[in-house]
């Protein structure tokens, strides 16, 4: 339930989670877990303190970093935060091999929705141009 977004259990998930993060409260895996769960429920507030947190709790896994960076670009876009949701798409185009053509094209819509002047058009057409070199 936490990773996808079919049918799930929150109740059940949050029982779960609750005495994992008794015993390791930073524990980078459960306080990601967590903030889906919050992320789910709509405490979109709760959800970034949650994963920021997760993201601080350890330096060495840094592919972990960018899950929680897909997560927290996704918070940011549903309270409409369009710089920082596009800082994070940003953020993954940079560091991550996963889909840069699907980080490019999301760092472009957030940027489009910033604002409307031709400076910002144009950068936003410049990377939509560069989407179909990504693709893999």
């Amino acid at each position: 339930m936490v990773i996808c977004t079919g049918e799930g259990d929150i109740t059940a998930s949050e029982e779960v989670i609750q005495p994992c993060l008794q015993l390791y409260p930073q524990s980078a895996l459960f306080l990601f877990f967590h903030g889906r769960i919050e992320q789910i429920k709509g405490d979109i507030d709760k959800a970034l303190a949650l994963l920021l947190r997760s993201v601080e709790s350890q330096s060495e896994w840094r592919q972990f970093h960018h899950i929680c960076y897909w997560e927290l670009m996704w918070c940011y876009a549903y309270k409409c935060d369009w710089l920082l949701a596009m800082k994070y798409a940003e953020k993954l185009a940079t560091e991550n091999k996963w889909s840069k053509a699907t980080y490019t094209y999301l760092k472009g819509s957030f940027l489009s929705l910033c604002g409307e002047d031709e400076q910002t058009e144009s950068l936003v057409k410049d990377l939509y141009s560069q989407v179909p070199e990504l693709i893999q």
